[in-house]
């Protein structure tokens, strides 16, 4: 552990990533936001990511990106729980001291507590709940954008748009939301919003979930019941990590605040606000007892 100077604790989504820098005494020198890294889904692009949120965090701290070498990265990144992808990550020709990789909610629930134990639920590009026992961690969803993640952003968004593409098809009745959405994606006829979207990541539907809330907000009928079905689940697994723990639940994601007010009040009253962020969650996990960042 002598040749470590810095630790940079990173929290990367579907959307994007977050990287604290740290020094050898847990002061926070800098932070920095990159593009999504999702190991599972797009490892390259996830290594890319973090190398340009990390560069970009050295850069404000007034550091050179040779201090990589002697850089202790621990990151929380989704695709994490997923053996292939986390045994494929952990091949990367990085330039770090050390490269170390735990799951984002595993970083989450482990920061939120500050080690102890508790329940955490991520609403964000994808969604899931976690509870950490104090020695395991058990989990709830998170099952990837193809196979779940029902309530995040991006199944909000790809609701939105299947309901779209019925409305289009007069399937469905004419609506304000797809309206609103074929005005966010400026796009017009079915075979268009296919040709655009028939690859598309998660964080391409997630982008319109924001679309969604809003109208949810202003009592559009669609958007209201696709928000109430999200939250219908979201509760669900929340309530599992809840019984799982006791204690508190911790909401994050950057559809957590925007989200919450649909949960039910008897969970609302189980919330509570995060100790310390993912970033912190993830170097704490690995230097417990070498290093006690302040977030």
């Amino acid at each position: 552990m002598s040749t470590i100077q810095y630790y940079a604790g990173v929290d990367g989504g579907g959307t994007k990533c977050s990287v604290h820098l740290y020094d050898q005494k847990g002061a926070l020198l800098a932070s920095a936001v990159g593009g999504p890294a999702n190991i599972a889904q797009q490892p390259l692009q996830a290594q890319n990511s973090i190398l340009d949120a990390c560069a970009a965090a050295f850069e404000q701290a007034g550091i050179s990106s040779d201090a990589f070498a002697t850089t202790s990265l621990c990151a929380g990144l989704a695709g994490a729980n997923v053996a292939a992808a986390k045994a494929a990550w952990q091949q990367w020709s990085h330039p770090f001291a050390q490269l170390q990789v735990i799951s984002d909610l595993h970083a989450a629930v482990y920061g939120a507590h500050s080690g102890q134990p508790g329940a955490v639920m991520i609403i964000g590009t994808g969604s899931c709940a976690a509870g950490w026992s104090g020695q395991q961690l058990q989990q709830w969803g998170g099952h990837g954008f193809l196979l779940g993640d029902k309530g995040s952003g991006a199944w909000l968004g790809l609701r939105a748009v299947q309901h779209t593409l019925e409305m289009i098809d007069d399937v469905q009745a004419p609506s304000e939301l797809a309206q609103r959405v074929l005005q966010q994606l400026q796009l017009a006829s079915s075979h268009d919003v296919v040709t655009a979207l028939h690859q598309a990541a998660a964080a391409r539907f997630a982008s319109l979930a924001p679309l969604v809330i809003e109208l949810a907000d202003a009592e559009e009928p669609v958007a209201l019941a696709l928000v109430s079905r999200a939250a219908g689940y979201l509760e669900a697994i929340g309530n599992q990590a809840l019984a799982y723990t006791g204690g508190r639940l911790v909401l994050v994601g950057g559809l957590a605040e925007r989200l919450s007010h649909y949960l039910s009040p008897s969970l609302q009253k189980h919330l509570g606000a995060a100790q310390h962020g993912p970033e912190w969650g993830a170097i704490a996990w690995f230097h417990r007892g070498v290093l006690c960042p302040a977030d």
